[in-house]
């Protein structure tokens, strides 16, 4: 079953608002985190776990009250056929390239914050936990939970698709790696709406965040 837009006007305006104040105060943190110069990613482990966990327990509360349409909080995807698999992988690969075509000709983010983990005598384990690990389970969460779940309340899926993954990619503030994070948004909340979990978008963007890392260590 596919979900539709919420009918209640006033129920349409408090999802909207949900939607936009997550977005707000992830932004807002992530502006905040950009202005401190001498912050560790240690630092930065700690404030993604936390909020990870925040989002963790808002996301269960939201799916207990069923405030947000066809939130099953972590069941198994249910309908994951070849097709959408498919899918998915051609998503996943074409980010992928998004990504290794702007490396080539620019020095992206992925590449720079790898050459900072170095320097900070980080491990290539660590790098992995941070990105492959606690980011995708606090940004999945976030997004294709909370964000995606409320705007399908005031917009189509597929607008509801479009506006979160392209908040997703402007709350990253880098905008050479813009297009791969919006494939990236994309693939994971198709296949949040397709299978109605969350737990295969945090794996796709895990896998994805792993093979990045790998490739730019």
């Amino acid at each position: 079953m596919r979900p539709e837009a919420e009918s209640n006007p006033a129920r349409r305006v408090q999802m909207l608002w949900l939607a936009l104040g997550t977005y707000g105060v992830l932004l807002v943190i992530n502006l905040a985190s950009r202005l401190v110069d001498d912050l560790s990613f240690l630092d930065l482990r700690v404030t993604e776990t936390v909020l990870a966990c925040v989002g963790l327990i808002t996301f269960a509360l939201t799916a207990r009250w069923n405030a947000l349409p066809v939130l099953r909080a972590f069941a198994l995807p249910e309908n994951l056929g070849l097709r959408r698999v498919g899918i998915i992988v051609l998503g996943m690969a074409a980010g992928l390239v998004a990504a290794n075509l702007l490396d080539l000709a620019f020095p992206t983010s992925d590449a720079t914050t790898m050459v900072a983990y170095r320097a900070e005598g980080s491990t290539l384990a660590m790098a992995l936990l941070d990105m492959s690990v606690i980011a995708p389970l606090f940004e999945e969460v976030a997004f294709r939970g909370i964000v995606l779940g409320a705007l399908l309340g005031p917009l189509s899926r597929s607008g509801a698709l479009w506006t979160s993954s392209l908040m997703f990619a402007t709350l990253h503030l880098t905008p050479l790696t813009f297009v791969h994070h919006t494939v990236l948004g994309l693939t994971c909340g198709y296949a949040r709406l397709e299978t109605r979990s969350i737990i295969l978008p945090i794996l796709i963007h895990a896998t994805y965040n792993a093979i990045v890392v790998t490739m730019a260590w």
